[in-house]
């Protein structure tokens, strides 16, 4: 990412958890790093904080991303601010757990609408966006779950195999555009998502990662990182597991 004089990353998802290793990863890898957040809190400012020590030029943006109008207003305020966005990545994403039979109409449409349209919404608006800089690269991030399912998360699951088959469609539209893109599936990861699982369920869980612990933030943003850099210009299309061994 260094061959360009400024590479601009938008991470969806940033003010926290793994998308907040991610755009600290890529900032120190030389990126001028975009950060987002559905809403302003003192954690998200203390973020940008921490970006900006390291990448000046950073900012950060608030939208609702399930809200199309929200996603149109942050993909025009950065064309003003940058002209330009190199990388994307589709982080943002939410969980609401639940059997399929007790699952709420909201508790379905609202993970969808986030996990699934919101990726959609925000690739539609920021892909006019990506030049023709040598690294040309969207990121979706998915879930081991979105492969081989889990239970109580129907809506999860679904939202997250609709993101793996968004991203395998789409990198055959950009390809003639030299736009790689590709979907990272992490397994358990030691962010705010599992805070919330019993420890009975999670230790029940970890026993059946064959490496027999979670993944950290730090090694999913060292593999979006990998597909950022030139050195990944040809591969495209896929969804990379990164789980443990889990499947």
């Amino acid at each position: 990412m260094k061959e360009r004089e400024e590479t601009i990353a938008f991470i969806t998802g940033s003010s926290r958890g793994l998308g907040k290793a991610i755009a600290l990863e890529l900032a120190t890898r030389g990126a001028t790093t975009l950060l987002h957040a559905s809403k302003e809190t003192p954690a998200a400012q203390e973020t940008l904080k921490s970006i900006q020590k390291i990448s000046p030029r950073s900012q950060i943006y608030y939208a609702d991303i399930s809200d199309s109008r929200q996603v149109h207003v942050i993909a025009r305020t950065i064309q003003q601010n940058f002209k330009h966005v190199d990388i994307l990545v589709n982080n943002a994403g939410i969980t609401k757990s639940n059997t399929l039979l007790k699952m709420t109409d909201d508790q379905w449409d609202s993970v969808i609408q986030t996990n699934l349209s919101g990726a959609f919404y925000v690739t539609r608006a920021i892909a006019p966006l990506i030049g023709k800089g040598k690294v040309r690269r969207i990121i979706n991030i998915a879930s081991v779950y979105g492969i081989i399912g889990q239970y109580g998360l129907t809506n999860y699951c679904a939202s997250k195999a609709g993101v793996i088959g968004f991203t395998k469609a789409l990198s055959k539209e950009l390809a003639p555009r030299g736009v790689t893109v590709n979907a990272v599936c992490p397994g358990l990861t030691d962010t705010g998502m599992i805070a919330a699982i019993p420890q009975k369920e999670l230790s029940a869980r970890i026993a059946h990662i064959p490496l027999g612990r979670t993944g950290t933030k730090e090694e999913i943003a060292k593999l979006v990182a990998f597909l950022c850099s030139p050195d990944a210009g040809y591969i495209s299309g896929q969804a990379i597991s990164i789980n443990g061994g889990m499947a």
